[in-house]
């Protein structure tokens, strides 16, 4: 092979690795408009799921509110949480959906959190995150049921982000 078409080789080779990324982009796109729908579907059923995975107790007539969840980062790049749900008015939950193992998901987690706090922020002393939960879509391996990430504050000290996880076992 010479020189020219090694190159050939692999531009076509990025060329097909770009058509594979844009279809898995396309059904994560579909998967996650088709849980969202299946979310919104019943108030009853959402409050029913929430009181059930956060071991919670919320009444079923409660105000349901579907928080629109996308926000643009610095380099206006779209973000998107799969959804994050206040009842009552007051307790917001954020459900996020995996099909496939993330090293980087409870990152991103924080930081939906993080912009709907700033979105929802009433009082300026105080960010309230919605409590977060991972709900994974993938045979688990045997793995810890929540993720943590160490946020340093410098001398102030340490938070522990933690990220419950629903499984499939």
């Amino acid at each position: 092979m010479r020189g020219g078409d090694v190159f050939l080789c692999c531009k076509k080779a990025k060329v097909l690795m770009k058509g594979e990324s844009d279809r898995m982009n396309e059904y994560h796109d579909m998967y996650d408009r088709m849980a969202k729908r299946c979310l919104m579907l019943s108030n009853r059923a959402i409050i029913q799921f929430i009181n059930g995975i956060y071991e919670v107790n919320h009444p079923l007539d409660s105000e349901v509110t579907y928080n629109w969840t996308e926000h643009e980062d610095d380099d206006l790049r779209k973000t998107l949480a799969d959804t994050i749900i206040t009842i009552g008015g007051v307790s917001s939950y954020h459900l996020e959906f995996q099909m496939s193992e993330d090293g980087s998901i409870t990152f991103r987690i924080l930081e939906y959190g993080f912009n709907h706090a700033i979105k929802k922020q009433k009082d300026e002393a105080v960010l309230e995150f919605p409590e977060p939960i991972l709900i994974c879509l993938y045979e688990a391996k045997a793995v810890p049921a929540e993720k943590t990430l160490d946020i340093r504050f410098g001398n102030q000290g340490v938070y522990h982000y933690k990220v419950r996880e629903l499984r499939k076992t």
